[in-house]
């Protein structure tokens, strides 16, 4: 299945709050007094960063599924993320195949310099459902290794969804 902007959209509704500190590791409690906070904000949903690309602030699949499960309890959404910094494609994907099994989509943020095409080779290879990727990062010329959208939309496969920042 080719994913669409709008299959996307109607998974990630509402507010959503980003966030997350690779130098710490939270308790499941931690993250449920987190995510009742968030909720009491009026947040729909939270996006926690639990990987630097290389470890992951979850020991197990089933560590991972009970972060979402914690965030479902107090009614929010849960798209927990990769803010690549570390590690190689191969982990990344690795990485990002659990994430998106658990929550139904990858969401990778390139936070440095990084070969996205090796990665999303991989990927595809881990995740053959083709569950979506979104990808946030600092702009083409830089962390993605493509010149022009030209270029990434050739290289790259229908189901990922860019979000590109200023640099």
């Amino acid at each position: 299945m080719a994913w669409t902007l709008a299959d996307i959209t109607a998974r990630i509704q509402g507010r959503i709050l980003y966030f997350g500190d690779p130098s710490r590791t939270w308790s499941l409690a931690q993250f449920d007094t987190a995510f009742a906070q968030v909720k009491t904000w009026g947040f729909d949903g939270v996006a926690p960063k639990l990987s630097d690309g290389q470890g992951t602030d979850y020991a197990t699949d089933a560590d991972l599924r009970a972060i979402i499960a914690k965030a479902k309890v107090h009614g929010l959404s849960c798209w927990p993320w990769v803010g690549v910094t570390k590690g190689t494609p191969q982990r990344w994907a690795d990485i990002c195949s659990e994430m998106a099994h658990a929550s139904g989509l990858a969401f990778i943020d390139v936070e440095a310099p990084a070969d996205f095409h090796a990665f999303m080779a991989e990927y595809r290879v881990k995740t053959p459902e083709n569950l979506p990727v979104l990808c946030t990062c600092a702009g083409v010329n830089g962390h993605l290794n493509v010149r022009s959208f030209g270029q990434l939309k050739v290289r790259t496969p229908r189901s990922l969804l860019l979000a590109f920042t200023s640099s």
